[in-house]
C-alpha cells in the first residue's frame, strides 16, 4: 500500500484480508493508512473469519459505501 506505483489507482480490492476479532471489535492490518480509506462489509459475522473482502479507496476520491447483506462483499459508490 506504500508502493508509489499504487498511488495512481483509485481502489484496491482485497480478498480474504487479514482480520480478527479482539474485545468484540474487528481489527484489520493495517488499521488505517494515510493515502487510503478502508471499507469493510456492512454485515460481519461473529466467527473467526468475520468478513472476506474489503476495499481501500484512494483518499482523493469521494466515496459512499453501499450496504450489502453479505460478509463476503464490500461495495462503494465512487
Amino acid at each position: 500500500m506504500n508502493d508509489q506505483a499504487l498511488r495512481g489507482f483509485g481502489m484496491l480490492a482485497i480478498a480474504e484480508p487479514y482480520a480478527w476479532i479482539r474485545d468484540g471489535r474487528t481489527i484489520t492490518a493495517p488499521v488505517a493508512h494515510p493515502y487510503w480509506t478502508k471499507l469493510v462489509p456492512t454485515l460481519q459475522q461473529p466467527e473467526r473469519w468475520t468478513f472476506r473482502s474489503m476495499l481501500w479507496i484512494n483518499k482523493d476520491i469521494d466515496t459512499t459505501q453501499i450496504p450489502i447483506q453479505s460478509a463476503d462483499l464490500t461495495a462503494a459508490l465512487i
